[in-house]
């Protein structure tokens, strides 16, 4: 990965600035400095809902889509919110982790209740979408889908096959894992942020 790149990123529904003290230490060690609202930023990552704001011109920028929710058409978003809360809770019980858990909920649940028309514009936006990952031109595109998301299963092999221009990486995880365990992600993204237009496939 080359050292030093700053990267700017995009919250999903719920998710805000408290969130991110593991992601920018685990960055941090891999020479990569998060900014928020930075626009000049080299990499762009979106978590989740996020992927609905990215900027217009991406020709120049490496873009991360993590766990992206960006189209549902045909699915209970409910029915797939309520999964995820229930795997991320689970996953991380099994880790013995549920004061993690407890204290990322209370932070989604401010912001949330604080960003509600943001919420409400999201959610119609993801419901409405007809596809489930935007298209675009950016220098790089990588999308991570993790193994314990219901969001990530959507995003099958056969849906994948749609895009050769983007890379996907598989973690194990849930939805929630770039804020309570970001360091499978840090390690991944050091070996497929390379200067490559070919696409790949990394499973870990």
């Amino acid at each position: 990965m080359t050292p030093n790149l700053t990267v700017r990123l995009l919250y999903g529904i719920g998710e805000g600035p408290g969130l991110d003290s593991r992601i920018r230490n685990a960055f941090a060690s891999r020479g990569l400095d998060l900014f928020f609202g930075a626009t000049r930023a080299d990499v762009i990552l979106a978590h989740s809902g996020g992927a609905l704001e990215l900027p217009n011109n991406l020709s120049d920028k490496i873009v991360i889509l993590v766990a992206p929710s960006y189209g549902a058409a045909g699915h209970s978003i409910a029915g797939l919110c309520l999964r995820k809360v229930w795997q991320d809770l689970g996953y991380l019980a099994r880790r013995g982790q549920l004061g993690r858990w407890a204290a990322k909920t209370v932070l989604n649940a401010r912001y949330f209740l604080t960003q509600l028309p943001r919420a409400l514009r999201m959610y119609l936006a993801i419901k409405n979408n007809p596809t489930l990952l935007p298209e675009f031109f950016a220098q790089q595109t990588i999308i991570v889908r993790y193994l314990e998301d219901p969001w990530s299963a959507l995003i099958t092999p056969a849906e994948a096959a749609k895009y050769p221009q983007y890379s996907f990486i598989d973690l194990p995880g849930s939805h929630d894992n770039l804020w309570t365990n970001p360091e499978p992600l840090a390690q991944a993204l050091a070996g497929a942020m390379l200067p490559t237009s070919s696409a790949a496939h990394v499973t870990l």
